[in-house]
């Protein structure tokens, strides 16, 4: 009694194939969107250290070089602050140099 070999049909390896690229195409979508929101979120926090640093150094509350707990105890920064991407608060001991009119944040690694 001989064995009957299965074969697989054209339209089967056809759909298999749609799946597959389907799958990649969603997965690089969305690494995208979320690299982008990730940068967004990113950019948003800095913008705000960055203003409320030069705001304190400008109104002379604070020196050139100052931290977070500086912002914070000068009222520039109420809430704590969150950073979104892995939902971490920021540590208060975070330095920030402000020079002419630049700011620098030593984020903590």
């Amino acid at each position: 009694m001989e064995k009957k070999k299965s074969k697989i049909s054209n339209y089967t390896i056809i759909g298999l194939t749609i799946i597959i690229l389907i799958g990649i195409l969603t997965y690089n979508v969305a690494m995208r969107i979320i690299k982008e929101r990730n940068y967004k979120l990113d950019k948003v926090l800095t913008t705000k250290i960055t203003y409320y640093s030069k705001r304190c150094y400008l109104e002379e509350k604070c020196k050139s070089e100052l931290t977070v707990q500086d912002l914070y105890k000068n009222g520039y920064i109420s809430d704590e602050l969150i950073d979104y991407t892995n939902n971490t608060v920021i540590n208060p001991n975070t330095k920030i140099s402000v020079n002419n009119n630049e700011v620098t944040i030593y984020w903590d690694k």
